[in-house]
């Protein structure tokens, strides 16, 4: 197998910049589960502005995914391609079976996460950050399990990026980033 192939264009470290508010928060997100990242992301968002009386635009966050949670960034293409709800065990609500689409990031009426789906709280100003060290391990996972070309898969991942999705070359470097920018930390288990 090829050695997957870093261009440091693939980074856009801007995001950083855009860290203005003055309340905001990283979130390290490492699990799928029930929505609990973007859940908590949104009970945040939520309680700074309605019961602490900040503007929405003085309240910031930013989900670091990484790890189980990497697939709520990816496309429903790229669920479906690569099989991502068998292999996250995330089942869809209307079929019953395997999800073959981003259930996460559905603001279809119906779907059990609309309200914190990632556009609903990105149109809240939350950023969000996909780990590369994560995409080169899935890329190399799945290019192995396809027999297919590891940088094709990995460039074929980062074209599956739902819009607004930053690529960072490390998660644990981009939530330091942060903190130096002034935001508060807090993992998701």
């Amino acid at each position: 197998m090829a050695d997957i192939v870093t261009d440091p264009e693939d980074f856009d470290h801007r995001w950083l910049e855009r860290l203005t508010g003055r309340h905001r928060i990283v979130f390290d997100v490492k699990t799928l589960g029930e929505a609990v990242a973007l859940r908590r992301a949104r009970n945040y968002l939520d309680a700074v502005t309605l019961e602490h009386g900040a503007k929405p635009d003085q309240v910031q966050a930013v989900l670091a995914l990484h790890g189980a949670a990497a697939p709520i960034a990816l496309s429903d293409a790229a669920w479906a391609r690569y099989g991502l709800g068998e292999r996250s065990r995330v089942n869809d609500p209307g079929t019953g079976t395997f999800a073959t689409r981003n259930i996460f990031a559905s603001e279809t009426l119906g779907d059990p996460w609309t309200s914190v789906a990632v556009p609903a709280l990105q149109r809240r100003g939350a950023i969000f950050l996909f780990c590369n060290n994560v995409l080169r391990f899935l890329s190399a996972q799945l290019a192995r399990q396809r027999n297919e070309d590891v940088n094709a898969v990995r460039a074929d991942l980062i074209a599956s990026f739902l819009p607004g999705v930053v690529l960072v070359p490390a998660v644990v470097a981009a939530a330091a980033m942060a903190q130096e920018r002034g935001c508060a930390y807090s993992v998701i288990n």
